[in-house]
């Protein structure tokens, strides 16, 4: 029998955090702790474990859906905590993202975040140099924040 490890991961963010400018921001939220259910009624089917990159203001507003994906196994990572681009801030302005994101998800989930994945994948500019060492200040261990698109 082939046995396969396959890594999933998800960014958990409402439509108004979308960085793309076709409209979407403007869907309404109807539904989301919903959708999350169904997420984890398939990751349960397949016995498959995930990371979760959520937005810190949308782990305020659905404290229950973050216990819930964090007690069914799913590991809970940070994806900044309104969903600004790493470039429109300063370096101030992100170390207190992180920081804030960071604080937010553990004190839902009662667990230590690990992980950090940037929106829109924007850490990789030449205005983003001190990104890497800011989220290693900051208490991080890992960052999934660059694609090769």
């Amino acid at each position: 029998m082939l046995t396969m490890n396959c890594i999933i991961t998800f960014d958990l963010e409402e439509p108004r955090h979308s960085n793309i400018s076709d409209g979407a921001h403007k869907a309404r939220t109807i539904g989301f702790d919903a959708s999350v259910d169904v997420l984890l009624e398939m990751l349960k089917t397949y016995q498959a474990r995930a990371t979760f990159f959520v937005v810190g203001e949308t782990a305020e507003a659905h404290p229950d859906t973050i216990r819930r994906i964090s007690d069914a196994g799913h590991e809970i990572a940070a994806h900044s905590m309104h969903h600004k681009r790493i470039a429109e801030m300063t370096e101030e302005e992100f170390r207190s993202d992180a920081r804030l994101t960071k604080e937010a998800l553990e004190r839902i989930t009662g667990l230590r975040v690990d992980g950090y994945r940037a929106p829109s994948w924007s850490a990789h500019t030449k205005h983003t140099s001190w990104f890497w060492r800011v989220l290693k200040e900051e208490g991080y261990l890992y960052s999934s924040s660059v694609v090769p698109l």
